[in-house]
């Protein structure tokens, strides 16, 4: 099993500052959020044989960003929707393997997805396929990638604390990769960007090529009807329970000194407060940075400083059902080579559909980093709009009006 610390952000045994003392605490310890790390955390308390602890997640379900809805007579996972493991996903030493064994454990319905099995096809903005023409500069990325692992196993024995580091672009770039080219940098980003969601100028060169570096060959789609969030719910069958777990309750403070803790929550429309000896908190990243929680007294500067330097990765899938199927669907992903608008509209789709119950004909565009974040605040409508413009250059007069987006 995953040890809490694997798990959690913070782990803090601290006090009440004022309201509900620990003299009449409501358990032994708080959980703070009921998504993955949540439930993980809860099982571990649960077999080590501590049973007094209470969960509180805002959400009216267990799960965190586990969600899925029904879209085009099937349900889908809107969050993850992919299950990574080792090559060999019953290696039990393997912590990448714990949740492909908790979803065998659970009967969740996986179905290998073949990524890297069916290759990709790329085009132009004006609808010419290009993947041929590009082989000999993703063969030069190849080489540069290959010499970066040499240089992150040098590193590794000259530096073993990790002290020395740089950036994956300064890393490249010394290994022999500095993209200029609209060519160049669209490789960059098949190879990096869309599968990491972060640029190779913020990331850690040390952590992707070196030290205990993991790669995850094995890739399963979920289509099960029930949702991803379901393994959640089967982590937490034995222990989750009325008494345990509030759900709808959104917390807004912690207030601690060195004995308790307690959470200020509005539960179902009521402030109240909950207090215990020990609390695990276990909120994202992107809402510590936001700053919603208010802490009393604020955490400590060192942990304020390492959570504000790390960046959280941005993905954003868009599913688009139309009447029929017309675009490539032997294919892994579709990618449109733009050097005009760049990464400004929808650059990769997969065909997905067919992995689903009924095969509807589902086509999902896949967005990451920057382009991710504006399309989530951009008008539905310019979406819309941009998606059949973009597909339009690609298939013509085959493409229909979507059905729902």
């Amino acid at each position: 099993m995953v040890t809490l610390s694997a798990l959690l952000l913070f782990v803090a045994a601290i006090a009440a500052a004022y309201g509900q003392s620990c003299e009449n605490p409501d358990a032994q310890v708080l959980i703070l959020g009921a998504g993955m790390s949540g439930i993980s955390a809860a099982r571990t308390l649960y077999e080590s044989g501590e049973t007094d602890f209470i969960i509180l997640e805002q959400a009216s379900r267990v799960g965190g960003r586990m969600r899925s809805i029904e879209f085009a007579g099937t349900v889908i996972d809107i969050g993850p929707q992919w299950l990574f493991t080792s090559e060999d996903p019953t290696d039990t030493s393997n912590p990448s393997n714990i949740l492909y064994q908790f979803a065998q454990q659970c009967g969740l319905e996986l179905r290998p997805d073949g990524l890297g099995t069916r290759g990709n096809i790329i085009y132009d903005r004006d609808g010419a396929v290009i993947t041929t023409s590009l082989f000999p500069t993703f063969g030069r990325y190849a080489i540069a990638e290959a010499a970066a692992l040499q240089l992150g196993a040098r590193l590794d024995e000259e530096n073993p604390d990790g002290t020395r580091d740089f950036s994956v672009a300064v890393g490249l770039r010394i290994s022999g990769w500095d993209p200029r080219t609209p060519e160049e940098q669209h490789v960059e980003y098949i190879n990096w960007d869309f599968p990491v969601t972060q640029s190779t100028s913020s990331v850690s060169f040390r952590r992707r090529f070196g030290m205990d570096r993991r790669t995850f060959p094995i890739i399963n789609l979920v289509t099960d009807q029930r949702g991803y969030a379901y393994l959640a719910e089967c982590i937490g069958e034995a222990f989750l329970n009325s008494s345990r777990l509030h759900l709808n309750t959104q917390v807004s403070a912690v207030q601690y000194s060195d004995e308790c803790v307690c959470a200020t929550a509005l539960e179902n429309g009521v402030t109240r407060q909950y207090c215990a000896p020990y609390a695990i908190h276990t909120f994202a990243l992107g809402t510590l940075q936001l700053g919603t929680i208010q802490f009393e007294p604020p955490l400590p500067e060192s942990k304020v400083f390492a959570y504000n330097l790390l960046q959280p990765s941005v993905f954003q899938k868009v599913w688009i059902v139309f009447n029929e199927t017309f675009w490539d669907t032997d294919v892994d992903f579709i990618f449109i080579l733009d050097p005009v608008f760049g990464r400004e509209y929808f650059p990769v789709f997969q065909p997905i559909g067919a992995s689903y119950p009924g095969n509807p004909p589902i086509l999902e565009a896949l967005l990451s980093g920057e382009t991710s974040l504006r399309v989530g605040l951009q008008d539905p409508e310019i979406s819309r709009l941009q998606l059949l413009e973009i597909l339009g250059r690609i298939y013509g007069d085959r493409v229909t009006e979507p059905v729902d987006i």
